[in-house]
């Protein structure tokens, strides 16, 4: 006992010199040899948007040819209440976009080609019904869910109306191409516990609210030697999963992660993330008392394998203006350095090279959620641009 005492001791003790090494040795992997990525035609083969929507999820894949998939699709998020507004900001956000030649670099689009709806929670799926049946009246093409469950809420209620004859069972090892040429993969990796290896299966129901999160479906995007996970609210063990069974490949090859859950405690396995190791990851998230996201725990993992972390929203504690450590008494503090985690980063777009070889990523805090009205929308916070040819991303721990 004494010497378990003394161990936990010297851990504390020696914590905050580990981290300051670590936050002053940070060095993320971004190439400014590299020639950037432009919506010039012929350069740019995808485009990926992270919506600004609080803390919920909304984010897009759009190809050259003007071929959309969605991806979850918020909600409007307020004092912790996701109903409020039913959605209708999340939609606005995601239809400017869609309708904007200028943002997009394709023209004005009124159909999204493809929709996930990882799991059924409000901050994932209540913008939906405002894109098809409101004001935008766009159309659909295949919705992908885990199909009908029996529910009273309000916010399912309208999901279901808006993908009434359009919804489809996500299964493991789906897989949809995206563009005319189809260049751009979109794979089923893990839905409901289902993965790669019976060994590794959990069935988890998604009509249950404590697998709601857990069995989010969970999508590896690939065009050429870029690579891009998300997976919802994915919890830990899932993570462990999809990598433990084969079904998504470890040792260095995901360029760019949507980390799940917001940050929280939950998600971001330190050996999930040892395994993929990505070079840039993105936070959908905003701080507020209820559940105070993101977590350092979490920032950290990330920092610790030099990767640029990008929180749409305020991630800080409101009061203290720090980032907040974990639930757990286990969860020690965490130096998060500015070079490494980027915060206020609104909405943010990504440019991946029509070859497949190279990727831009910018963001623009002037969009989105909580931003005030002529704050800027043209003016960028982050544009960095990175190589998705894993021999140009080894790197050495700290």
């Amino acid at each position: 006992m004494k010497t378990t005492r003394l161990l936990c001791l010297l851990v504390i003790l020696l914590l905050p010199v580990w981290t300051a090494q670590a936050v002053e040795q940070f060095n993320g992997l971004d190439r400014p040899d590299l020639p950037e990525v432009t919506l010039t035609e012929g350069d740019w083969g995808l485009q990926i948007v992270f919506f600004n929507v609080g803390q919920a999820d909304a984010l897009l894949l759009l190809t050259p040819d003007g071929e959309a998939c969605l991806i979850d699709s918020g909600s409007d998020w307020q004092r912790g209440n996701w109903n409020d507004g039913k959605g209708a900001k999340a939609a606005d956000q995601i239809a400017d976009f869609l309708s904007s030649v200028e943002d997009n670099g394709v023209g004005a689009l009124d159909h999204i080609t493809l929709v996930y709806t990882t799991h059924y929670h409000a901050d994932h799926m209540l913008g939906l019904d405002n894109l098809v049946t409101g004001q935008h009246a766009l159309t659909i093409g295949t919705a992908y869910d885990q199909g009908a469950i029996r529910s009273t809420s309000p916010s399912y209620t309208r999901y279901a109306k808006a993908v009434a004859g359009s919804s489809t069972v996500a299964r493991y090892g789906d897989k949809e191409r995206l563009g005319k040429g189809g260049e751009v993969t979109i794979r089923c990796v893990a839905v409901a516990g289902d993965t790669e290896g019976t060994e590794y299966d959990s069935p988890l129901d998604p009509a249950r609210e404590k697998h709601k999160n857990a069995g989010s479906i969970a999508l590896l995007v690939t065009l050429g030697e870029f690579e891009f996970y998300t997976a919802g609210d994915q919890d830990r063990q899932r993570e462990r999963d999809v990598v433990d069974s084969g079904a998504i490949p470890g040792g260095n090859d995901i360029d760019l992660l949507k980390v799940s859950h917001h940050g929280s405690t939950t998600a971001t396995d330190p050996g999930f993330v040892e395994q993929i190791r990505p070079e840039v990851a993105v936070v959908s998230s905003t701080w507020h008392r209820k559940d105070r996201l993101p977590k350092q725990v979490a920032l950290g993992t990330l920092q610790t394998h030099r990767c640029h972390v990008l929180i749409t929203g305020d991630g800080t504690d409101e009061k203290t203006g720090e980032y907040t450590p974990g639930l757990s008494e286990d969860d020690l503090p965490v130096a998060i350095s500015e070079k490494a985690v980027h915060n206020r980063q609104g909405q943010i777009r990504i440019l991946v090279s029509a070859d497949g070889t190279r990727y831009t990523v910018r963001s623009f805090p002037g969009i989105g959620w909580g931003v005030p009205p002529g704050a800027g929308a043209e003016v960028e916070a982050f544009r960095k641009t990175f190589s998705a040819v894993d021999e140009d991303n080894a790197r050495d721990e700290q």
